[in-house]
């Protein structure tokens, strides 16, 4: 995937004469003339995306020498930030190499892990990766890959959250991938594994925790604030049991367990598109594509399973939730044993999973307390990334304490409120 040619950094340097020799050329395998070529910048700065990166779409219409014919593609863009504070964030997670070596090298681990004699080698829902690039001399990269936007797939609100059916469709997805890359450490064995993926069992969550610790810490307020000192009082009291939130939320993330694998890692909604149907009048989702693998790592599955559920709906949203884990689980060992491993529901039961995302339901209490408030809040108060005159956890975290007297307040404390009864209901508190 790589090519020898400078990273492109702006739209300027997504030319179709750049494009055209390291995009397309080892795409497309005969003599071609490029017909249409249009590029445009799609970072929505007013709502604060590109937390990572720059975005852009490609739309190109070749015509094909040797058949006359013509052909379209829609290409995706990810390019490095414009600014040198911005650029200093995302490489501290090392963002961009991570997700070109989930492409370029766990993918590769994942097809020839599988025993299975298949047409096809199953592969997690994740797009098409067509091109990526790493300068290491200037410490920057750029990614292209499909644009499914392009094909029908769309971004959900997440300030209203997912609905069970678009539930149960992504839990069948972090089930795909989770089964896929365990199988990986299955086939080479944990060591094996380890070794040719070492650029992913670091946490790159770890530069934000005192995002999630001020988080936590606005969340007591909100409650009290809206008369529910009861459930603050209880907050309160789990941190207190545990000294600081993310100390306690790093232990479970990091516990050593049989069942860690390379998960994917910022599960949150806008890191996923669903493409739906029109069936007896309704539309349904009946396609997801998981997004963004720049924070992904080892850990055990149901650590991507809180971030997601705990973040993307509310108590009424996701039950049952003993129902969302069957279809997880099922899927899983369905998965496991299409590619042909021997590791089967006998070697890791469901009372045995559900027991362990009972545990992990202490991280959703603490990774989903400031989703509530960061996702419900007005995007265009959110500060800049690209603009930032501060360090990015002094920015946000300042940000995030004057939520207290939002315009959206009273709908931040309804979800917290939600989420916390729900954790006194289920035995975290």
């Amino acid at each position: 995937m790589k090519g020898s040619s400078s990273v492109p950094q702006s739209l300027e340097d997504l030319s179709q004469k750049w494009t055209e020799e390291n995009v397309l050329k080892p795409k497309i395998q005969e003599d071609f003339e490029v017909l249409d070529y249009k590029v445009s910048y799609v970072t929505k700065r007013e709502d604060r995306d590109g937390f990572t990166s720059d975005l852009f779409r490609l739309g190109i219409e070749v015509e094909l020498k040797d058949s006359g014919k013509t052909e379209r593609f829609n290409f995706f863009a990810k390019l490095y930030p414009p600014t040198e504070v911005h650029r200093k964030m995302v490489r501290k997670t090392r963002a961009f190499e991570r997700e070109i070596h989930v492409y370029t090298s766990l993918l590769e681990q994942i097809r020839s892990g599988q025993k299975s004699v298949t047409i096809q080698k199953l592969e997690p829902s994740w797009p098409k990766c067509v091109y990526s690039i790493v300068d290491n001399d200037n410490n920057i990269s750029a990614i292209i890959m499909e644009d499914l936007m392009a094909a029908g797939f769309k971004a959900m609100d997440k300030t209203k959250g997912l609905d069970f059916a678009h539930l149960s469709l992504s839990m069948k997805a972090f089930a795909r991938t989770h089964a896929l890359t365990f199988n990986v450490k299955l086939q080479h064995g944990v060591e094996e594994m380890m070794l040719r993926n070492q650029q992913l069992l670091d946490n790159p969550l770890r530069y934000f925790d005192n995002l999630w610790e001020i988080g936590f810490e606005v969340a007591i307020y909100f409650l009290r604030g809206y008369d529910r000192t009861d459930l603050a009082d209880k907050m309160f009291g789990f941190r207190q049991k545990h000294g600081t939130v993310m100390s306690y939320a790093n232990e479970l993330m990091f516990r050593p367990h049989r069942m860690r694998t390379l998960t994917q890692g910022d599960c949150w909604i806008n890191n996923m598109l669903f493409r739906h149907e029109t069936k007896d009048g309704k539309e349904i989702p009946v396609e997801v594509k998981l997004l963004d693998l720049q924070m992904a790592r080892y850990v055990h599955p149901c650590v991507d399973l809180v971030y997601f559920l705990f973040g993307a709906s509310d108590s009424h949203q996701r039950n049952p939730v003993d129902k969302l884990l069957k279809i997880y689980y099922d899927t899983f060992f369905n998965i496991l044993f299409e590619v042909g491993s021997p590791f089967s529901r006998s070697d890791y039961t469901f009372d045995e999973f559900e027991a362990d995302f009972q545990v992990y339901r202490n991280l959703g209490l603490i990774l989903g307390a400031t989703f509530a408030i960061g996702q419900l809040a007005d995007p265009k108060g959110i500060p800049d990334v690209n603009n930032l005159k501060a360090d990015f956890n002094v920015v946000w975290g300042e940000w995030m304490e004057r939520q207290k007297d939002g315009p959206n307040a009273k709908d931040v404390a309804a979800r917290l409120v939600d989420l916390v009864e729900d954790a006194e209901i289920n035995d975290v508190l």
